[in-house]
């Protein structure tokens, strides 16, 4: 999607964009901008189970200092979505103890 060409400088960001659009100059495979107030971040099963030793995903093998290496960027992240008022969601994926609700 194109948007409107700002007017003056005082319009643009810091990256040339439009002042009410967020944008990344830096992203990859491409640069990225996109409406302020129609972003959001979403954080999917960054639960201590499936990130700590002895928790479900390492007790299936998996090599869990791959996930541990991504907590500070992600913490980072986090804390600047917050600060720039961007909504957070994060999902929890929980099991009776019995595990007898699995499918």
């Amino acid at each position: 999607r194109k948007y409107p060409t700002p007017r003056s400088s005082d319009d643009m960001d810091s990256n040339g964009a439009p002042a009410d659009c967020i944008s990344v100059a830096a992203a990859k495979p491409f640069p990225f901008t996109a409406p302020r107030g129609r972003l959001g971040l979403l954080n999917i099963d960054w639960q201590r189970d499936f990130l700590e030793p002895g928790g479900f995903g390492d007790s299936h093998g998996n090599n869990i200092s791959l996930l541990q290496a991504a907590l500070g960027p992600t913490a980072a992240l986090l804390k600047a979505a917050r600060a720039a008022g961007m909504p957070v969601f994060h999902t929890l994926e929980a099991h009776k103890p019995d595990l007898s609700n699995l499918p």
